[in-house]
């Protein structure tokens, strides 16, 4: 998943192109309910990890959708069609990846705290880094 921009564009990175790799946007639009991105048809089934580029908001909102119990999945406002596709998930593993530290994400403390805060959420890397991120 590519973040931070306004639309989708390239990272030009091996492996981008293969299947079960969505931008952001797509990936958003399509558990908002989005009509064009219903095609988006993730198989979250037969996979046990995940990987996020980028650590902004829209990552840790990613996160957070990928990571929730499904009872508060199924409690939102989120697509009927990718509540069903999250309620078969096999995801353990989320992975957040960028480019800067804890400290200099673009996500609010409470957006972390969230997270953070989640049942069965184990947040693991530098702990005084990311005690600090959840508290600014």
């Amino acid at each position: 998943m590519a973040l931070g921009a306004q639309s989708e564009r390239s990272l030009n990175i091996p492996g981008e192109g293969l299947k079960g790799v969505y931008s952001s946007q797509k990936w958003v639009e399509w558990y908002n309910g989005k009509p064009s991105s219903a095609e988006l048809n993730p198989d979250l089934s037969s996979v046990e990890s995940a990987v996020i580029i980028g650590n902004g908001n829209v990552a840790l909102d990613i996160a957070r959708i990928l990571t929730a119990p499904f009872p508060t999945i199924s409690s939102t406002d989120i697509s009927p069609i990718a509540a069903e596709i999250l309620s078969k998930s096999k995801l353990r593993t989320v992975h957040i990846v960028g480019r800067r530290g804890p400290l200099q994400m673009s996500f609010t403390a409470k957006e972390m705290k969230e997270l953070v805060n989640m049942e069965g959420v184990r947040i693991a890397g530098r702990k005084a880094e990311i005690e600090s991120a959840s508290q600014n």
